[in-house]
């Protein structure tokens, strides 16, 4: 049998309204004495009573939840898995409870906003997303005052308050650590430079050069939207004129492709051409010859996500945590 207030208040022969307060140490503001005080938590102790901060909460309107929705991809992505870590530990540790919502398909995501809702959540949590249905949904929900945070996205000013790495400045770090290890003759391999992340990445790299009194040549910029795209790059990339005695690719997974399809064709990383990735992703320490990369700061952003729900949304507009230069072997600086 579940214990209550009202069971509590039987035994005692006390109102439940006074077993409340005794419970939460408020005797005082009804004159309760302290031994009927101590006998109600004896009793309350004895009985297993357990509190119900749902039931607190649903008397104060308020929740004490905080929802999230991300689109885990089916495929393990460990940045997501420190995105999703940041958020969890982050709420837990504002004493607060995480309802999580997995979303694959605008429908899922339509429901899962829905059920948040109901739920009457603090705020919410959740993924940019080049849906224009889910986007007029944050921009509704943005509107009529619920507390929204995005994660992850790119847009320069959209309407609402958003959390991301500053990838404009990684680009430029990744740079810069090759150039201040001596290399003038820098390729980037890009995804498609019309698209957010790489384009932000990607004007570091410009930056960069640029700021180091480097001319950047498009002879030495590619595209690779995948992985699998790299193999076919490095021969161009090696027949170049002059070629580039080092790369910045715009991702790890890239990264790791290119220094695998170089050592392939007899070039040696990083005594021939030196490497840095993008991400941190959990392989680039565990590659023979492991990747030097700037990392994504996932973890962090998950929980400042949380803090920008309790501390309040407004004050997080157009906020970028900054990004950290992990120095390994590939690039050849690592001490």
């Amino acid at each position: 049998m579940t214990v209550t207030l009202k069971t509590i208040a039987e035994k005692t022969q006390l109102s439940p309204g006074a077993v409340s307060r005794i419970l939460n140490f408020k005797e005082k503001e009804i004159r309760i004495n302290a031994r009927t005080a101590e006998r109600v938590r004896q009793v309350a102790s004895e009985l297993g009573y357990v509190r119900n901060p749902q039931a607190r909460n649903l008397r104060l309107n308020i929740s004490n939840v905080i929802g999230a929705l991300i689109h885990l991809p089916e495929s393990v992505n460990d940045l997501y898995y420190h995105l999703f870590k940041g958020i969890s530990q982050a709420t837990s540790a504002a004493g607060k409870t995480l309802m999580f919502h997995d979303c694959d398909t605008h429908e899922e995501y339509e429901n899962g906003i829905k059920r948040l809702l109901e739920y009457r959540v603090e705020g919410i949590i959740t993924l940019h997303s080049e849906d224009a249905r889910q986007r007029k949904i944050v921009d509704d929900l943005f509107k009529k005052g619920t507390k929204v945070i995005v994660v992850n996205s790119i847009e320069k000013n959209p309407a609402w308050p958003y959390i991301n790495c500053d990838h404009e400045l990684g680009g430029f770090k990744a740079t810069e650590h090759l150039i201040q290890l001596g290399h003038k003759r820098i390729a980037h391999i890009s995804n498609n430079v019309k698209t957010s992340v790489g384009n932000e990445r990607y004007k570091g790299y410009c930056r960069a050069l640029r700021q180091y009194g480097l001319e950047k040549d498009d002879s030495l910029i590619f595209n690779a939207e995948k992985g699998g795209e790299v193999q076919p790059i490095i021969p161009k990339l090696l027949a170049v004129k002059n070629r580039p005695t080092a790369i910045f690719a715009w991702n790890d997974s890239t990264a790791f492709a290119a220094q695998r399809t170089l050592v392939e064709s007899g070039i040696r990383v990083p005594e021939d051409i030196a490497i840095i990735g993008f991400d941190d992703r959990d392989f680039t320490h565990l590659s023979t010859v492991s990747i030097s990369t700037v990392r994504y700061p996932m973890y962090r952003i998950g929980q400042q996500a949380v803090k920008a729900i309790i501390d309040g949304n407004e004050a997080y507009k157009n906020y970028l945590i900054e990004p950290e230069l992990v120095i390994r072997a590939s690039s050849g600086g690592e001490r």
